[in-house]
């Protein structure tokens, strides 16, 4: 009995601690830390349990270890820890979840926090534009765009929401126990929800977030297809087109950020990089982690060092590019070959391999969690943040605990 009393106050404390991370995540960094640290150590006090997980950990272990070793080559003390401690939340919120053993309801319960939570920051930004509309429109011409929370990361913010809708779908809309004739209260709130968040994200004109957002519609699409549905693709595709081309028209913020991107585009194609030039200044840092790639091949500058590198291969060969445009190579494989060389990216991918593992199966929503997944990490440097290993790591906890109540079989 003590026992059983025992592992259900661990399990509800897991739950309490997921649902604080979850407010965290858009409205408190330290909160945010807090409950990373505690769902590791809750979930530490559970290690025989986690032992039939092993392939897990030693996945997040490969993504880990690269930036550990490297520091003892690493010159920049400081700014390897940073990484590394960066990506050992990673650790703590996985071993979290693995312990915790959700039920459906939570599982359900967490969506709807997170669904809560995203709803209301989305109105913030919606009440921001309303407030100071001419100025970000403005702003969406020299590839600014409208607050948001999360410390205005509205990268990680817009992948956040294209997962949120994964999981809304899949949890609400198309769930198993949902496929019945009559739609029940909860399918159509969530379909509502779903399309309010489509239409933010298109109102907010994130390309992660609309990137993420039309590669899992093309795959639903090329699935209907290739499933012998071939009209009802077809179909689904002429949709996706019309959609867009009516927020273009209907979403000022939309046009104005797609302009932008079309007259960044004609300059850094030209090699012509301008102040202030988003993918202009993206393009650089990815010249710059291949330079410091190829001069350190085997085992990289160490993680500690990469920005100093990068601001040595912007002294060399773009003197004029402002501080702020001297960033970490926008590709997370990259800074893996800048910091650690071409082993840490072998580790680095086959981490990402085991620990994604899990959550495959034989259907679409699979797939598409997989892409929603991974994308931010080829265009951007999203496990270099707090934000960004804790969107991965909370949305890994959640579509492994789904799994295993075989929610995606």
């Amino acid at each position: 009995m003590l026992l059983l009393l025992k592992n259900n106050f661990k399990q509800q404390l897991l739950f309490v601690l997921t649902v604080l991370l979850i407010i965290g995540l858009l409205y408190s960094r330290a909160l945010l830390s807090l409950s990373s640290v505690g769902l590791g150590l809750v979930g530490l006090f559970s290690f025989k349990e986690l032992k039939k997980y092993k392939f897990i950990f030693i996945g997040v272990g490969l993504i880990v270890l690269p930036v550990i070793v490297s520091g003892l080559w690493s010159y920049n003390s400081i700014s390897w820890w940073r990484s590394v401690e960066v990506k050992l939340s990673l650790l703590s919120i996985i071993v979290g979840f693995l312990a915790a053993n959700f039920t459906e309801l939570q599982i359900k319960k967490l969506v709807c926090v997170l669904t809560v939570v995203v709803v209301f920051s989305a109105m913030y930004s919606c009440y921001e534009y309303y407030i100071n509309e001419q100025t970000i429109l403005q702003n969406y011409l020299v590839a600014k765009v409208m607050p948001v929370l999360m410390d205005d990361d509205h990268i990680r913010y817009s992948w956040l929401i294209v997962l949120n809708i994964v999981l809304l779908v899949r949890l609400f809309i198309f769930s198993a126990e949902s496929q019945i004739k009559k739609l029940k209260p909860e399918q159509i709130i969530a379909s509502l929800t779903v399309l309010f968040l489509i239409a933010y994200l298109h109102f907010l004109a994130a390309k992660t977030g609309l990137l993420c957002l039309y590669v899992s519609l093309i795959l639903v699409a090329l699935y209907c297809i290739f499933k012998a549905h071939l009209l009802t693709g077809l179909l689904f595709i002429a949709l996706i087109g019309s959609s867009f081309f009516l927020a273009y028209y209907s979403f000022p913020s939309l046009k104005n950020r797609i302009q932008y991107v079309a007259y960044d585009f004609g300059n850094y194609s030209k090699g012509i990089y301008t102040e202030g030039s988003s993918d202009g200044a993206r393009i650089l840092s990815l010249k710059a982690g291949i330079f410091i790639t190829q001069q350190h091949l085997l085992k990289g500058v160490g993680f500690g060092d990469i920005q100093a590198e990068v601001i040595k291969w912007h002294n060399k060969n773009h003197a004029s590019s402002k501080e702020y445009e001297r960033f970490l190579p926008t590709n997370q494989w990259l800074i893996y070959s800048a910091g650690s060389g071409l082993l840490g990216v072998v580790c680095f991918s086959i981490g990402l391999i085991l620990l994604l593992r899990p959550l495959h199966t034989k259907t679409i929503f699979s797939a598409i969690l997989f892409f929603v997944l991974l994308l931010p990490l080829v265009t951007d440097d999203s496990f270099e943040g707090q934000y960004g290993v804790t969107v991965f790591g909370l949305f890994v906890g959640l579509g492994i605990s789904a799994k295993r109540l075989k929610e995606f079989s």
